[in-house]
């Protein structure tokens, strides 16, 4: 078997390969992001994370530098026994350009995760929570700002009296590792006087109004898009959901 190439275009590719080298070797504005968290002394364990800023940076033409912070490093506890360790720790994390908390397992390292957000939150530092990293983000919030003191995840204390995020049936906390939910699932409305389904249904049509009358060019287009995302909810309790939803957007396409 004889492969073709074409000069011109592997020359062209390669062209474009030079540049993105030459591009990541002449970056010189830096920006540190902290990351807060459990696994940080084998950093490979974040390598997905670490690819995903790498990228990112460069497109925002920027020479990223990761600071791995053990979210452990940050409590009260570590305070107490290691008070150099507990100040370089914050130090680290308040001279960083970002926070990003990402995914863990178990409890440990809980607190000064949720400190680190709540750092970020007063101190208003761009920050991005990821899994486990959002947990903890829905939880300072819940704790500090709607003054649920005792909020908290099924995943971290299943005896929560206010339980702000729950496990999914399927999941097993005994088996740490491969053991997430990927892909779609469906959510199904148990009564048609959900609460859920009553704010969907505002929310939704808020939103499509909102889209349809000012692109009602493409209001068959996202007419097209709402059918085949709410049919995958085929419960009965969500006709009227679907039923609201078609009926503004027919009435935008009609009005356009």
């Amino acid at each position: 078997m004889k492969l073709t190439v074409n000069a011109d275009l592997a020359k062209t590719g390669l062209q474009k390969w030079h540049q993105l080298a030459d591009a990541v070797e002449k970056l010189q504005k830096k920006v540190t992001i902290a990351l807060v968290g459990k696994y940080t002394k084998l950093t490979d364990s974040y390598t997905s994370v670490n690819k995903a800023l790498e990228h990112a940076a460069l497109k925002c033409k920027r020479k990223l530098v990761i600071r791995y912070i053990d979210a452990a490093d940050l409590e009260q506890q570590t305070k107490k026994t290691d008070p150099d360790r507990f100040v370089q720790a914050w130090d680290e994390l308040s001279t960083a350009d970002g926070i990003l908390v990402p995914g863990g397992f178990g409890t440990r390292g809980i607190p000064g995760k949720i400190d680190a957000v709540k750092f970020a939150r007063i101190h208003k530092k761009p920050f991005l929570g990821i899994c486990l990293g959002f947990q903890c983000a829905v939880i300072e919030y819940a704790r500090n700002v709607m003054g649920l003191m005792d909020a908290d995840s099924t995943e971290f204390d299943p005896t929560s009296k206010s339980p702000l995020v729950i496990e999914m049936p399927e999941h097993n906390p005994g088996n740490l590792g491969g053991t997430m939910r990927l892909g779609k699932r469906a959510t199904i409305f148990e009564t048609e006087a959900s609460t859920i389904s009553a704010c969907l249904l505002c929310v939704l049509c808020h939103v499509l109004m909102c889209i349809c009358l000012s692109l009602s060019t493409y209001a068959s287009v996202f007419l097209s898009c709402l059918v085949v995302c709410l049919s995958v909810v085929p419960q009965p309790a969500c006709l009227s959901v679907v039923h609201a939803c078609l009926l503004v957007v027919c009435l935008s396409v009609c009005s356009a």
